[in-house]
């Protein structure tokens, strides 16, 4: 991915739970850590399948036989992995045959292919100049460009490569890159969405729809923290997140603010009584129940919740009054069917409870949890583990309850009057409303992802439809991330984008674990050993990062990126004299290397060698010259050494680029610079 790592806000006990109300919503924060090669390249490669051709038309026909020979022997070339070879022969064709369009297209995409992202740009040019109506130049000119940190071109040609085919899942998932790149996260949306919606088998569309929906959801609590009366949503908000963290007393205390500011939301009585039931307070949760049902009387939530309440305070005649005016046939959810079942094994109530489970599996055929319950003597003994659901520590009763129950509560749109207001400013019509309710309740993300799609183009402001909006949200980014955590256990790849995501979101050693499982699977991998090191990065378990480095280069002894690594860990434990090695082997392999003399330089500034420091500053300034790093090192530098006109100069060189970057808004915006 580059020179940066992006890492997102932890979650809250496994869940990604923004605290939104209480930070900088943005996720997306470059860290100046950790180098890392080979997944764009790969994903270019994995991109050629879905071409014609290496690059739409095979290009054989044109000015007599020779052109067609050298793209004959271009093509094996590329399948063979000769690269140079493949590069040579196109070079030579679009020579012959420059008005071809086709074959510039070939020569970007092998250039693309070896990691020449610069050199690949001017052919792809001229194809599309030649023929814009080319997909693969197009859609390699945007990959090209989000390479090279030029997002606004990137999504350009990006938007001109799904138009030109919108089957193709990986222009989608690289438009969604480069714009929520830009903070563009309506169009980063829409492209993971549309990116599933042609190919729902692909588990990087996952993680990314997982990562911008709580960029989104963040944005909209942020929203409504900052409305004029958002303060009841707030603490809805800060008490969903204490209960996810399993902090009890804490999420009562912040549900009880929120009941004083919304007196007649029954969704906060709702938390409170499911709280209180948790803790032990079976009177606090009676009353918190009873004032729920009392709001929302036709909520069968509600009354299968205080029925729970009052069997577990002995209250059995109460209980079986409320139990036998229940319908199972008018259930709609999961949540539902596991309260009711619950209720029917807490009533040691066998006949109650199997009437319900068959109407259940009938209308969730297949569901495990449900499935549960189908055991022998399961009504008249404890009940079974619950996993998933209301009861599930990561399911409803914990993330996104407040839209969860009033759309349950609310089969019409306007039908409860508490619903009317909050739901009304995201769903303008009941037929829309029907369908996202639908798909809401049954867990369809694909469909709530389509119909919110469209609502994200310009976010609220009031607090109402910004929190509404905001769950919702949060809730898709569950879901999403649930669908990648389960849907590919047998794919290598997708475990990788598991464990990555896990670790950005606070689960290292789940993390660790799935990593160290692929390797004792597939071999010592460079990619997985890369992987497993970047965790132990993540948490600072710095012997086991260079043990899983040196791993990597046992395979691999002239991979600059990896000594690049170990000479970063190296310098973070001030062991200079191996973080010198480590540098100086790495501009030894690829003299090119921009973060090799980067870190050979402020190694020797660190070592008092400023002479050499200055070469390599000077080199790495001339590898990359838009980069701000080299400028603000030498600035240090030059005033270490008494020369403040160099200092000066440096420095506003320095400026002047963190300000152009600024203004681009690229990931480079945040970029952290070393300081003394």
């Amino acid at each position: 991915m580059g020179r940066y790592t992006w890492l997102r806000a932890s979650p809250i006990s496994g869940l990604r739970c923004p605290d939104a109300v209480y930070r900088d919503g943005n996720r997306r924060c470059p860290r100046y850590e950790w180098a890392r090669e080979g997944f764009w390249a790969l994903m270019a490669f994995a991109c050629l399948p879905v071409q014609t051709g290496f690059g739409g038309v095979p290009a054989r026909a044109g000015q007599g036989g020779r052109t067609g020979d050298l793209a004959a022997q271009a093509e094996a070339a590329m399948r063979a992995g000769r690269l140079d070879n493949a590069e040579s022969a196109y070079q030579k064709a679009v020579a012959a045959e420059p008005r071809r369009a086709e074959l510039w297209s070939n020569l970007g995409t092998v250039r693309v292919m070896r990691g020449n992202y610069h050199g690949a740009l001017p052919a792809l040019a001229r194809a599309r100049a030649l023929n814009p109506n080319l997909y693969t130049p197009w859609y390699f000119s945007g990959f090209c460009q989000l390479q090279l940190h030029h997002e606004k071109a990137a999504l350009a040609d990006l938007s001109r490569a799904v138009e030109l085919n919108p089957q193709d899942a990986n222009a989608w998932y690289v438009r969604a890159r480069a714009a929520a790149n830009l903070d563009r996260l309506d169009i980063a949306f829409d492209s993971v969405v549309r990116g599933l919606g042609a190919d729902p088998a692909r588990p990087e569309l996952y993680m990314e729809a997982g990562r911008v929906s709580l960029d989104l959801a963040t944005e909209c609590y942020r929203r409504t923290a900052a409305a004029p009366g958002g303060e009841a949503y707030v603490f809805r908000l800060e008490g969903e997140r204490n209960a996810a963290q399993g902090l009890a007393e804490l999420a009562v205390d912040a549900y009880e603010k929120a009941a004083k500011k919304a007196p007649h939301d029954p969704d906060i009585p709702f938390a409170l009584g499911m709280l209180y039931l948790d803790l032990g307070k079976l009177a606090e949760a009676e009353s918190e129940c009873r004032r729920v049902v009392e709001l929302a009387p036709l909520s069968s939530w509600a009354k299968l919740r205080l029925a729970m309440v009052l069997t577990r305070e002995g209250k059995n005649a109460d209980c079986a009054r409320l139990a036998a005016g229940l319908d199972p046939g008018g259930f709609e959810t999961r949540e539902e069917f596991e309260d009711f079942l619950t209720l029917a094994a807490e009533m040691k109530n066998p006949e109650l409870g199997e009437r319900a489970l068959t109407r259940g599996l009938a209308q969730f055929p297949g569901d495990k949890t449900l499935a549960a319950w189908t055991k022998p003597g399961v009504f008249a003994t404890d009940p079974p583990q619950i996993t998933y659901g209301s009861s599930d520590p990561t399911g409803a009763n914990k993330t996104c309850l407040s839209v969860r129950f009033l759309v349950l509560a609310g089969r019409e749109l306007g039908s409860a009057p508490f619903a009317a207001g909050d739901l009304a400013r995201v769903f303008t019509s009941g037929k829309e409303y029907a369908q996202f309710r639908s798909a809401f309740l049954h867990d369809d993300f694909s469909t709530v992802g389509r119909l919110m799609a469209p609502k994200v183009e310009a976010l609220p402001e009031d607090a109402e439809s910004a929190f509404v909006l905001g769950q919702v949200l949060h809730w898709l980014s569950f879901e999403y991330d649930q669908r990648l955590e389960s849907a590919f256990p047998d794919s290598a790849a997708a475990q990788v984008l598991v464990a990555e995501n896990m670790a950005e979101t606070s689960q290292p050693d789940k993390a660790i674990a799935i990593f160290q499982g692929l390797i004792a699977r597939e071999g010592n991998s460079p990619d997985l050993l890369r992987g497993l090191a970047r965790v132990y990065w993540i948490q600072h378990r710095w012997d086991e990062a260079l043990n899983a480095l040196a791993q990597v280069l046992k395979g691999d002894p002239r991979d600059a990126t990896t000594m690049v690594n170990m000479g970063r860990i190296y310098s973070y434990r001030q062991d200079l004299m191996n973080a010198r090695g480590s540098f100086s082997r790495a501009v030894e392999a690829d003299p090119k290397s921009f973060e090799a003399h980067l870190g050979l330089g402020e190694t020797d500034r660190g070592n008092g060698d400023m002479t050499a420091a200055l070469r390599e500053l000077k080199i790495a300034e001339q590898l990359d010259p838009a980069n701000p790093r080299p400028h603000y090192i030498l600035a240090q530098l030059y005033r270490k050494l008494g020369q403040q006109p160099s200092a000066d100069r440096e420095m506003a060189e320095f400026q002047r680029l963190q300000s152009e970057i600024a203004v681009a808004k690229t990931r480079k915006t945040e970029e952290l610079v070393p300081i003394d």
